[in-house]
């Protein structure tokens, strides 16, 4: 796809990608995709590959990490450390649209989360190389995990299926 239509792709002074695309969400006929270098959150239709709708805002910069929670999209923004929540209308997104902030500017790069089995957001967090939670509306419970040997990339809570 041609830009602006497209993904931003920046590359650094060795011609290797420093932002991309971080993270896609199938939804009801839309691909969501994360688009890091674009600080946008892009929303195109499947069937066409036609881009519909963006979402941006100030608190949505380097989004680099999409999951989905019954029909609320939550973003990770690396650039303001910031957890954001989108809810899905049932009918198609069109246009500009904005998120609500869940966690606000208190993460140091985040880089993936996940919704455990108790509701709670359990967030990596690279540049502290831990995993805290957080509570459904924000509130920090705790360090979940500290003094990772490595900085953590991505969480996926995988339910029972006893």
């Amino acid at each position: 796809m041609p830009a602006p239509q497209g993904l931003k792709v920046v590359l650094d002074e060795h011609g290797k990608p420093r932002h991309s695309v971080r993270g896609i969400i199938v939804h009801r006929g839309h691909l969501y995709v994360a688009d890091e270098a674009g600080d946008a959150v892009k929303i195109f239709e499947v069937k066409t590959g036609r881009l519909v709708a963006r979402i941006k805002g100030r608190r949505l910069t380097k989004p680099v990490h999409l999951i989905l929670h019954s029909d609320t999209l939550y973003i990770g923004a690396a650039g303001t450390g910031s957890i954001l929540a989108f809810d899905i209308p049932a009918k198609a997104p069109q246009g500009k649209l904005k998120a609500r902030t869940i966690i606000d500017r208190r993460l140091k790069a985040p880089s993936g989360f996940a919704i455990g089995p108790d509701g709670d957001f359990y967030v990596a967090e690279q540049l502290k190389q831990r995993v805290q939670r957080f509570s459904a509306k924000g509130q920090k419970k705790e360090t979940f995990i500290g003094g990772l040997p490595d900085m953590p990339e991505f969480l996926v809570h995988v339910p029972d299926t006893i």
